[in-house]
């Protein structure tokens, strides 16, 4: 594709639809060429990548467009407006032309909590936005190799993957009564701080090897001191959750190749135990499956060889052997195994039951970030406002568990109960009679909540389970009829949700996609807006009909154009099938 940059001057004049779809045709020609073992088609189709006018400008809108695209590293630069940001573009175009003239800036080490209401810390380290930039726009052209030899069952760090689908695979490898009932619960050792340059350096499929070589050295300033760094991915760049990939991918094939050693042996023997090894994997942390506590014992020294290669280990203290009876926790949820019970297995014909809950550590971590909330100075409204995105958060991500229900009930309890202390304590003098009248309301499952006639507190009680599918595995994204199939089975998870807001309806009605780009805007970074088709100012409602949802940049653009704003009122009229009719440009 040609540079476009002698049309398009400005920034606000980038045609994103365009853009996207370029990049798009490229990065599965680039799948292509890796899956027909074509080394130098691949060179070709990352280099026509890293190069296109298309992928800078995506790659500045994408850092830019973030939560953390309004935080500078170490030079404190921002691309806060559109000229900064037509710059941009225009200094990744030098870089990537003067690759070995290219030094990294040190990252910005700040601490934030570990999770949400969590005390506990971790670290994060900031690179300038420039450096975000251009790790963004390698990473369009490593990215489509990874997910091409990734492991089947790793879930962390993918696009149409998440968190939700690592629980559901466990949830099928051991809800039979014939299921494996030993896992090894592993935990590897500050693994984003100790992974070896060299095998980074050796295995991530990069244009330009020097550029990677810069950004792992670049270095941390904390509290205005510099150290080297020699060792490890600081966690915070747009590169440094696929790299944990690429150092930890091939670990389900080296089990499973232990496993056929020993199966071989045990038959041999005249047993016919199978092994059900299994490596569920999220980013760094795994979990691995066993039909008995011997074999997990000698798969182990395999995994720890592998890890060795890479300059990880296993946590001597965290790593342990448990039976699916003990139970094990796993990114934030409780999985254990219980004996045959009504409440708990409905129709299953099983004798035992897995039941996934929130864990006892996510619970405590849930009323922390309460009690923090609910403050006497405070008025309801302001903690109704601070507290209800962290509840609907919390909800949404364990509503997957069939059985959170009852846990569910208890911690809604809870809060009731922090809130009467809070009300109890702001009107001293008041009795419980006129505190229940005056902080709740009646809800529409006819109970009093508190809240106010405009506004009510979550109900953590009201959120119902959510039933997640199978993800398909060894589906590339980056291939436009297996990124369908992808899409299809989260729009799918996302369809499930009958209890949806006005935003979750329109993007129904939308198919998933923004109408002006015709990206995803399931799992988008970016920040997603509400738009009026007809303005408020020219008589347009909050109808229905009258809203659709666009990225925050595209937002922008169909403001200030009103021929666009025609297209996107066009587009929200034809449905969820509009996507369907779009044409890609031509890439001649």
């Amino acid at each position: 594709a040609s540079d476009d940059t002698m049309k398009i001057k400005s920034y606000d004049n980038i045609n994103w639809l365009r853009a996207r779809k370029e990049l798009l045709v490229n990065q599965e020609k680039l799948v292509e060429a890796f899956r027909s073992k074509n080394n130098e088609a691949v060179v070709d189709m990352q280099s026509l990548i890293t190069y296109s006018f298309a992928a800078r400008c995506l790659a500045v809108r994408e850092v830019v467009s973030t939560k953390g695209g309004k935080t500078s590293g170490v030079d404190g630069i921002l691309l806060d407006s559109p000229t900064k940001r037509w710059s941009a573009i225009q200094k990744l175009k030098f870089i990537t032309e003067h690759p070995k003239e290219y030094i990294a800036s040190p990252v910005k080490r700040v601490m934030i909590p570990k999770g949400i209401g969590s005390s506990e810390k971790r670290p994060l380290g900031i690179p300038t936005l420039i450096d975000r930039c251009l790790q963004r726009l390698y990473l369009y052209s490593i990215d489509p190799i990874i997910e091409g030899s990734s492991d089947h069952k790793s879930f962390g760090f993918r696009k149409y993957r998440n968190a939700h689908h690592a629980i559901v695979k466990i949830r099928h490898l051991l809800e039979k009564d014939s299921s494996p009932r030993y896992i090894l619960d592993a935990d590897i050792e500050k693994c984003f701080d100790k992974i070896l340059h060299s095998f980074l350096l050796k295995h991530t499929p990069i244009l330009h090897s020097s550029i990677l070589e810069s950004w792992l050295n670049s270095g941390i300033l904390i509290n205005d001191i510099f150290y080297e760094s020699t060792e490890g991915v600081p966690q915070g760049g747009a590169i440094s959750p696929l790299l944990c990939n690429v150092a930890l991918n091939g670990l389900e094939d080296v089990v499973k190749e232990k496993g056929e050693e020993i199966y071989r042996r045990i038959r041999e023997k005249g047993d016919k135990t199978l092994s059900k090894l299994h490596v569920v994997r999220f980013a760094d942390d795994f979990i691995v499956t066993g039909s008995s506590s011997r074999l997990i014992q000698e798969v182990k020294p395999v995994i720890e060889e592998f890890l060795s290669e890479r300059g990880l280990r296993l946590h001597p203290k965290k790593t342990k052997l448990v039976t699916t009876d003990e139970g094990f926790d796993f990114l934030g949820y409780t999985v254990l195994r219980r004996n045959y019970n009504s409440r708990l297995n409905n129709l299953s014909k099983s004798k035992t039951r897995i039941l996934i809950l929130p864990s006892s550590k996510s619970r405590a971590k849930f009323l922390e970030m309460i009690k923090a909330g609910i403050d006497k100075s405070k008025p309801i409204e302001s903690i109704i406002r601070e507290l209800n995105p962290k509840i609907r958060g919390w909800g949404n991500y364990f509503r997957i568990s069939y059985h959170s229900t009852r846990r569910y009930k208890v911690l809604a309890d809870l809060v009731w109960h922090k809130m009467w202390r809070w009300a109890k304590t702001k009107h001293k003098g008041r009795n419980a009679e006129w505190i229940f009248l005056k902080y709740t309301r009646e809800s529409k499952w006819r109970t009093r909540h508190w809240g106010t006639s405009e506004m009510l507190l979550q109900d953590l009680s009201t959120m119902t389970p959510l039933k997640i599918f199978h993800m398909p595995t060894g589906l590339n994204p980056y291939v436009e009829e297996e990124r369908k199939i992808l899409e299809l089975r989260i729009w799918k998870d996302y369809k499930g949700d009958e209890d949806g807001t006005l935003r979750e309806k329109v993007l129904r009605a939308q198919g998933g996609h923004c109408l002006c780009c015709g990206s995803s805007i399931l799992g988008s970074e970016e920040k997603i807006e509400l738009h009026h088709i007809l303005s408020i100012l020219e008589g347009g409602t909050w109808g229905y009909k009258n809203l659709c949802l666009l990225h925050e940049t595209c937002h922008k653009q169909v403001t200030k154009n009103k021929l666009l704003n025609e297209k996107i009122a066009h587009r929200r009229k034809i449905g969820k099938d509009w996507i369907t009719l779009l044409i890609v440009p031509s890439q001649d």
